[in-house]
């Protein structure tokens, strides 16, 4: 864009501009956190960039198993304790107002967590389902609250194509050892530390990275 401006002394300047609009929606990613032992979400955009830090939930629906009501007391207690689920609605948005709206079901348990990543939304448009996909964490904590065990578990599929990664991390040796399973060929890798697996969304898929 070109233009030209003149102050009150009458004197006269002119140039070319550049705009870049951005229309391109944000990305997200999840991961377990071993502070709050909870998996959380973060948003990522490669142009106008994202708000730092953690995408809290614009939504959160607590979902339990009830449909079989000649079950005793106690069976049906376990059964809740074991079915508890919770749909939770998350909405990143990149600094140029572009959005993306992702779903994801989460089972939490006393020592471990599932997750399902359901479907995602780029700027108010179609709601797309995501691949089949599931991500399973189990810790351990020793008394004083530091991380003793942590196993992480990643598997996503479309059609005929699969991903599986595993990720073991022992306190003892203060490393993590992830492991990937398919695609062909297998790869191994050790790390000092704690190293997270990450389910990202890229327009409409799944990738998973570390």
């Amino acid at each position: 864009m070109s233009g030209s401006a003149t102050d009150l002394a009458g004197n006269l300047a002119s140039g070319t501009v550049t705009i870049n609009l951005d229309q391109v929606p944000p990305e997200a990613f999840i991961q377990f956190d071993p502070t709050s032992k909870d998996v959380v979400l973060f948003g990522r955009d490669s142009l106008s960039g994202v708000a730092p830090g953690p995408v809290t939930p614009i939504s959160v629906q607590s979902l339990l198993d009830n449909n079989n009501d000649d079950r005793d007391k106690d069976d049906k207690r376990r059964d809740e304790d074991d079915r508890r689920a919770e749909i939770r609605t998350y909405q990143v948005f990149d600094l140029a107002g572009n959005s993306l709206m992702l779903v994801a079901e989460v089972r939490k348990h006393e020592e471990s967590e599932t997750v399902r990543l359901v479907s995602v939304q780029y700027n108010g448009g179609a709601v797309v389902s995501l691949p089949r996909n599931e991500e399973t964490f189990e810790w351990n904590f020793d008394r004083d609250g530091t991380l003793k065990v942590l196993h992480q578990n990643l598997t996503e599929s479309f059609g005929n194509d699969s991903q599986q990664w595993d990720a073991e991390y022992e306190s003892r040796r203060g490393t993590t050892t992830i492991e990937r399973e398919s695609p062909k060929p297998k790869q191994k890798t050790i790390v000092s530390g704690v190293d997270l697996l990450r389910a990202a969304t890229s327009k409409g898929q799944l990738l998973i990275e570390h």
